[in-house]
């Protein structure tokens, strides 16, 4: 089963342990009450991303020993970092990159690049060592998920589960589904099918993809397009050729599009690292989009269902892209450069 990779810093538990100590205190103030009730709420949410993960810790061996030595015991956890930990050591999802997080650090300055090309994961979820500014910068520079140890708890992506959203012809409304990422992936079969009596598709595809680009993304922006083959080299090549130029250039963005001869799937899917999002018949007409954001979840095992979702899908997609050749006599298929791999779609 597919589950998120995260990865946190011992201390970073700490302060989330403490902060609910703090919280279980109740306030006779209303603006006290409302304040704790909103940050129990962004706490659950970590709480429930970090227990249905695969958890990277800065824990090294000895310590990781001990807490399955307190497990074998069947000691119960007494705090809200030995349920993390406990429920890691006993699925066997706890693993030590000790010496990684060790090696990021110069003197007593955590370089997040230096880890980032350690450990490479453009889907992970992050809980580092770094106040506040620092993970508003990487995030933005990396389009991954970054949380500070000087986090406040006053918002973790909570609000990003979006069952209906009613957008225009000129896919206005779809910024509300706007959230952190680095790559994504698009499946409709007629995405490159323009009705004359409607609104050109093209410029708001750009205007869809541009919501979800970083402003100071530090690496290109990958973008997969699989689509019905229109037996036409030149009008996909020029489209593809569009968006690349429409988002700012190959320095800015990778486009690679795929289109076999048949797809069997009626409904749109856009899909980003976080997220597996639905459309009825998006880019030239009023439509529905729904987003199920994969962390934003009342428990963890709704975040498993949605990993797991998210995973099949990408993976049906990564199957038709393996099917598809580069020509189909002299009908070209696959529109790529050498250069261009999308990260959504290494793990399948």
């Amino acid at each position: 089963m597919k589950r998120p990779n995260t990865y946190v810093v011992d201390s970073f538990v700490s302060y989330m342990d403490e902060e609910e100590i703090k919280l279980s205190f109740k306030n006779s103030n209303y603006l006290q009450r409302e304040l704790s009730h909103k940050k129990q709420s962004v706490i659950k949410t970590i709480r429930n991303t970090i227990l249905s993960s695969t958890l990277h810790t800065d824990l090294d061996e000895a310590t990781i020993v001990k807490y399955y030595k307190k497990v074998s015991t069947n000691k119960t956890y007494q705090s809200l970092k030995e349920h993390l930990y406990f429920t890691a050591v006993k699925n066997q999802r706890l693993v030590s990159i000790h010496k990684i997080f060790e090696s990021a650090y110069e003197k007593t300055t955590f370089n997040i690049e230096k880890f980032f090309n350690q450990v490479n994961d453009y889907n992970g979820i992050y809980f580092l060592p770094v106040d506040n500014k620092q993970s508003v910068e990487f995030e933005n520079k990396l389009g991954v998920i970054i949380k500070g140890i000087e986090s406040e708890f006053e918002d973790f992506y909570e609000n990003l589960n979006i069952p209906f959203l009613k957008t225009t012809e000129l896919m206005e409304g779809v910024e509300k589904n706007s959230h952190i990422a680095n790559s994504m992936v698009i499946l409709d079969p007629y995405i490159f099918i323009d009705d004359n009596k409607r609104t050109p598709k093209i410029p708001n595809i750009i205007k869809t993809i541009k919501h979800f680009i970083p402003q100071d993304l530090a690496i290109p922006f990958t973008v997969t397009i699989v689509t019905k083959n229109a037996e036409n080299n030149l009008l996909f090549e020029n489209k593809r050729k569009q968006i690349v130029d429409g988002l700012g250039g190959k320095e800015k963005v990778s486009v690679e599009v795929f289109a076999p001869k048949t797809i069997n799937e009626s409904d749109r899917y856009v899909i980003t690292n976080y997220s597996l999002m639905t459309a009825g018949h998006p880019f030239d007409r009023t439509t529905s989009f729904s987003c199920n954001f994969l962390i934003s979840c009342v428990d963890d095992n709704t975040v498993l269902k949605k990993y797991e979702d998210w995973d099949n899908k990408l993976c049906q997609i990564k199957t038709i892209i393996n099917n598809t050749p580069d020509f189909y006599g002299n009908i070209k298929a696959s529109f790529y450069d050498e250069t261009s791999k999308n990260r959504l779609l290494h793990h399948c």
